[in-house]
């Protein structure tokens, strides 16, 4: 083993070709001295890129900080886990007036991932102070960035109150400092390892930095594994927990700076992939490598081939090299605040002892200097007009992704020298907006920001609102009286948190209710991808584009056949939106690219204006997503066939809560229930099965909807069929819902959302529960009947997405635990417990949780319903397969199986498998029936109507029932009386048949059956 090894660093030290020495200072050939002048940090800064203000050599920065103690040398070499363990811990003991050590977690062999922090008052995080942090040997066998860090450490506490600049640092900033990642593959790597790969993974094999949940799946190496790590879940957790704001993550292998983004669309090398901060990050990359000694220059240095990779002023963009899915500055770029790059750190991947002193040399300068980038930006505090802190408020610029304020209201944003706007965006209140100029990369200004409640109506002392935060801009212009009213009822709809209507994430929004020539100059500084023009007229929309400004998947017909469909109008008023001068005033705006429209939404005096503001949010919802999916390269998605994936204005008006009235006022199709703090809507024959159907977070509100639209509008026998079996209660919006996402190990908080609706319907036994967190189902059998359980097969045979998996793809959990037992958590299916089986002296009802997304994927909510209406209809056939008695049955008794079933207030229903089936019914006067059918494909649900059951002889009760028919219908006529809609219950629905109205322009068939209402 021990002569392996040295044939191994005998190997690694020598040259690969006598033409290529790695020692050697980089050369510039000719050919990239013309490429310097022409890649982006030439195009973004041109002749800045020279000046030392901007971006300070080595020299530079050794003159500007000035004299300090360094690390003493005879510390410098390479430190295992035992070594740097203590070096972290003596360090803090000996300056514990500016250090905190912690640990962010456990390796998968039980070793810290420890933190350093550095700081004038380490344990606390001082309002609007900026939280920065390092990470070190990520790959077990890359270990410069592991040591640097140490020596860093080392600097920057013996220098505290000694050396000014040094100390600037420390006062003004919180320095997060992890020298390993991942320990465990350390302790498998050997010094004088140039370009091995020992040590290099974790213990599983499994590459950490591939190991993140990647934009797209499908361009997973093997080596990224299907869950995260142990390490990889830790640091997400860590990433999550401070607001931080930049970092760098230290590998070695070759000498560059990387900025993100690692994966291109299409999974190929070689291809530039920016990210929306891509002249930011230009910028932090070369601010490393223009103070390093020898990174910055333009050349050939080692890299990925035998040959080496040439490198323009030392950096580069990760797809730009090579792409690579599941990266952690791409995870951590999509999903938190901070702005991280990568830095190759040098050509030895796992140096000797003897190669530190230089490579320490060569980096120190390049660590504090971009440190220092840190304390530039903007940055400030969101309070509301009383003064308290805006948490999750969203905050614009106008290059580069959203950010988010901290519970305590403030952020931090990091910004290239220039002219900035900085938008404001909170759920709930109205957007604000300021202008800031940094003129050097070290800039800092403090902006707080107040930002009032939305108001009901909209203020009309405002005349431009914003909403949203994507990166697809469309701008929404009121040109009449009539957009007016409804683009203030769609601003009040979307601000309001508790609103079904929020808009989605990949959009920004620029409303503007009441137009006028002076808005030109803000639609124009705004970019739109589209403008979207409300005007009168008969439903429909004029184009002013021209073609080539069309998305491809666009088509007018369809659009103005929704519009038609979705607001009623007798068109009797002047289209506005054909006439000249709106054209001639589109073109004002000088928005070239955009894809411009206006849509008529109907006349004065028409006042649905339900109708008309979801039909202008279905619009612009699907022109969003119509505009964001054909800008997605053809390789890096598969196209989706769900049509919902484009809401038209038509499906965007049945995936909210203005359908409801639709539904239950115009088709007749469903009924609402009376409840003091929910809205029911129940479809069927309004007799048992009774069955919840409810969303319980705003994610999958849209999917319930759209599968109550489904049961109304669809001819699809499966869902007539559905309707004539039992009863669906929907619950689409609970109050407070959820609008984060996350994983479930229990579902007893909505225990009392069940026996909410079962206080109106207490036959009410099953409940179908849909969130997101994953891609899986859970059952809930208290009964012990196993129903759940087939429900949950049958949802999961139909699942297209989870077929054939075993296991969640979304989860990494292993130990959910569920009602006080351990789980494993990952399974597709699964079972889960009530933590309490007895409600206050009811048995606990039966149940499924439909987990239909993943938490981090970026697909919006109008996807869950083409991928899951034909599982849940499967479960919902499965749970209405049976055997039903409506009232008065104390138990139905198997007489087969002996097995009982309880009634609930009288009815009772027992799930049944195909075949035939003989049922004894115990009735609460005491009688006995016993009855015989079969069930099968045609005939799925038996039910005994017992309207015929009664103690007196049967013919004196008919005539009785019959005189007072006869009596009432009379009084009635002479009364000139109309019966209108009753409460719903299952004591006066269903069984009977009974009327719930009368009306003279109704026919007999309108009147008597409950299906049509």
């Amino acid at each position: 083993m021990e002569l392996l090894y040295k044939l191994c660093l005998f190997l690694s030290l020598i040259p690969l070709s006598s033409s290529l020495d790695w020692d050697s200072d980089i050369v510039t050939t000719d050919e990239e001295k013309i490429k310097e002048d022409k890649d982006h940090l030439s195009q973004y800064f041109n002749e800045t890129k020279k000046n030392a203000d901007f971006f300070p050599s080595w020299h530079n920065m050794s003159k500007l900080i000035g004299p300090f103690e360094d690390v003493d040398e005879k510390k410098i070499h390479n430190h295992d886990y035992t070594k740097m363990t203590a070096w972290l811990k003596e360090t803090a003991l000996a300056y514990p007036n500016i250090t905190s050590l912690y640990s962010a977690g456990k390796s998968t062999e039980g070793r810290d991932l420890w933190v350093l922090i550095i700081s004038d008052n380490p344990t606390v995080h001082e309002e609007l102070e900026p939280e920065i942090k390092l990470v070190g040997n990520m790959h077990g066998n890359e270990v410069v960035g592991r040591e640097t860090i140490l020596y860093l450490i080392d600097v920057l506490c013996k220098n505290y109150g000694k050396n000014e600049w040094l100390s600037s640092l420390v006062d003004g900033m919180r320095i997060h400092l992890m020298p390993s990642m991942n320990p465990d593959g350390y302790e498998r790597g050997f010094d004088g390892d140039r370009v091995g790969y020992t040590g290099r993974e974790n213990v599983h094999g499994i590459d950490l930095n591939r190991n993140f949940p990647p934009k797209y799946p499908n361009h997973r190496e093997k080596t990224s594994g299907l869950y995260p790590e142990k390490e990889t879940v830790a640091v997400m957790a860590w990433l999550k927990s401070y607001p931080f704001v930049l970092s760098a993550n230290l590998h070695g292998g070759s000498l560059v700076a990387n900025y993100p983004m690692d994966d291109s669309e299409d999974g190929r090398d070689g291809v530039y992939t920016p990210s929306e901060d891509d002249r930011l990050f230009v910028e932090l990359a070369y601010r490393y490598a223009r103070a390093h000694s020898n990174m910055w220059k333009s050349g050939r240095r080692c890299g990925l081939s035998t040959e080496g990779d040439v490198f323009i002023n030392g950096i580069t963009n990760g797809a730009g090299w090579y792409h690579l899915a599941g990266g952690m500055q791409d995870w951590q770029y999509r999903f938190t605040n901070s702005l991280e790059i990568t830095v190759e750190m040098g050509c030895f991947k796992f140096p000797t002892n003897a190669m530190y002193p230089k490579l320490w040399e060569e980096h120190k300068f390049a660590l504090l200097s971009f440190i220092a980038l840190g304390m530039g930006g903007v940055r400030g505090i969101v309070r509301d007009s009383n003064g308290q802190p805006v948490a999750n408020a969203t905050i614009l610029v106008d290059q580069g992704k959203p950010i988010y304020s901290t519970p305590q209201g403030e952020y931090w944003r990091i910004l290239p020298p220039g002219d900035h706007t900085v938008t404001i965006v909170a759920d709930s209140y109205e957007s604000e907006s300021f202008s800031v100029s940094l003129h050097l990369p070290s800039s800092v200004v403090v902006r707080n920001v107040s930002v009032s409640s939305c108001s009901s109506p909209v203020d009309k002392g405002r005349s431009v609102y914003r909403r949203g935060q994507g990166k697809t801009r469309i701008a929404i212009i009121g040109y009449s009286s009539v957009s007016h009213v409804s683009l203030s009822r769609l601003l009040t709809e979307s601000c309001l948190s508790s609103s079904p209507t929020q808009v989605p994430s990949d959009l920004s929004l620029l409303i503007i209710p009441s137009y006028s020539s002076a808005h030109s100059t803000t639609i124009t500084n705004f970019q739109p991808k589209s403008i979207i023009v409300i005007t009168s007229g008969a439903p429909s929309s004029v184009i002013f584009s021209q073609r080539d400004t069309f998305p491809p998947q666009f088509h007018k017909d369809n659009l103005d056949k929704s519009l038609a469909k979705a607001i009623p109008s007798n068109g009797a008023c002047k289209n506005e939106g054909s006439e000249t001068r709106l054209a001639q005033e589109v073109d004002t705006f000088n928005v070239e690219k955009a894809f411009s429209l206006s849509i008529s939404i109907g006349c004065e005096g028409e006042e649905d204006y339900d109708k008309r503001w979801a039909a202008i949010f279905g619009t612009v919802e699907m022109v969003g997503r119509l505009l964001s999916s054909d800008s997605v390269s053809e390789y890096s998605v598969l196209p989706s066939a769900n049509p919902l994936d484009h809401f038209s204005p038509t499906e965007a008006l049945l995936s909210t809560s203005a359908s409801l009235s639709i539904f239950e006022n115009e088709q007749k199709c469903a009924h609402r229930i009376e409840h003091d703090r929910l809205t029911i809507t129940a479809v069927g024959t309004g007799r048992p099965p009774f069955t919840l159907v409810t969303a319980i977070e705003k994610r999958t509100e849209s999917f319930v909807y759209e599968y109550l639209a489904a049961l109304c509008n669809s001819t699809l026998s499966r869902h007539v069929e559905l309707k004539k079996r039992g009863t669906i209660l929907f619950v689409p919006e609970i109050p407070n819902t959820q609008q984060n996402c996350h994983d479930y190990g229990s579902i007893d908080p909505f225990r009392f959302l069940f026996q909410d609706v079962q206080s109106a319907i207490p036959s009410l036994d099953m409940a179908i529960f849909v969130a997101t967190g994953g891609l899986k189902v859970r059952y809930l059998d208290p009964s012990g009947h196993g129903l759940s359980k087939s429900m949950g097969e049958a949802y999961k045979k139909e699942q297209q997405l989870i077929k054939t998996a075993e296991f969640d793809v979304c989860s990494s959990d292993r130990n959910t635990i569920s009602g006080g037992r351990t789980m494993s958590g990952k399974e597709a299916l699964g079972g889960m417990n009530w933590s309490d089986t007895q409600w206050e002296g009811r048995a606990a009802a039966d149940a499924l949780l439909l987990q239909v997304g993943c938490c981090y994927e970026e697909r919006a909510s109008s996807g869950h319903y083409g991928d899951n209406e034909k599982a849940l209809t499967a479960a919902l056939e499965t749970r209405t397969r049976g055997f039903s008695v409506p009232k008065d049955a104390s138990l139905v008794r198997d007489m087969t199986t002996k097995k009982e079933w309880r009634g609930r207030d009288g009815a009772v229903f027992v799930p049944l498998s195909y075949g035939v089936h003989q049922m004894e019914i115990e009735w609460k006067n005491g009688n006995n029936k016993i009855i015989q059918f079969t069930i099968t494909t045609s005939h799925q649900l038996e039910e005994y109507l017992p309207s015929s059951l009664s103690s007196f002889p049967i013919l004196p009760a008919a005539l009785l029932a019959a005189f007072i028919l006869i009596i009432g219908f009379v009084a009635l006529r002479q009364m000139g009386v109309s019966l209108y809609r009753r409460p719903f219950s299952e004591s006066t629905v269903g069984f009977e048949r009974i009327p719930l109205y009368i009306s003279e322009d109704e026919d007999e068939d309108d009147v008597i059956d409950i299906r049509k209402l």
